[in-house]
């Protein structure tokens, strides 16, 4: 993306035109994690790491409420290209456990450093997505519902693709978007 808005062609405004796409996009995103109760904690770059916490009890209802989230992202972008032909590519990895978050810094600005397992889980998923993909961690697949979602193996890896969800029974308290209607049927991804 960064090439095609450095030529001649975008010369007068392409890195305005680079982060007014870039926003709307992460803004959609963002939107559709703060419906589905999660919280934003990072933004990297083109990426961000958002966080949904809960009890042990309730991981896997949150699993599934963060997978229909996912699966809502891609929606979003699904066969849609911004107005200057660009399209935009979304690759989700997801995981669970257990985190601690270091806060550091002094009045004027604080840093905070997330550490655990899920992070590095996260970031392996999401290095194996492809475009339009929701990966699943080792610890997510072994925690979610395996009832509500249908996967595809990666080979060589416990890692797991979605491929469908089925239909959702229950909402999870945190669920903060509309109201499914009565039966869903499915939802490709």
């Amino acid at each position: 993306m960064t090439e095609k808005f450095s030529t001649a062609m975008y010369m007068d405004r392409g890195a305005e035109q680079l982060v007014e796409i870039l926003n709307y996009h992460i803004s959609a995103i963002v939107e559709k994690v703060l419906i589905f109760g999660g919280d934003i904690l990072k933004f990297a770059g083109d990426a961000l790491l958002a966080l949904w916490k809960v009890e042990r009890k309730q991981l896997k209802d949150i699993i599934t409420v963060v997978i229909k989230c996912s699966l809502e992202i891609h929606g979003l972008f699904q066969n849609q290209e911004c107005e200057e032909g660009l399209e935009i590519r979304v690759k989700i990895g997801l995981a669970a456990g257990h985190i601690s978050m270091l806060v550091f810094g002094d009045e004027t600005q604080n840093h905070f450093l997330v550490l655990g397992q899920p992070v590095d889980d996260v970031r392996l998923a999401q290095s194996m997505a492809q475009s339009n993909d929701v990966i699943l961690s080792p610890n997510c697949w072994q925690l979610c519902d395996r009832n509500m979602i249908e996967t595809e193996r990666i080979p060589d890896e416990r890692a797991v693709k979605v491929g469908v969800m089925l239909l959702l029974a229950v909402l999870p308290a945190c669920y903060r978007g509309p109201l499914p209607e009565k039966s869903l049927g499915t939802l490709v991804s």
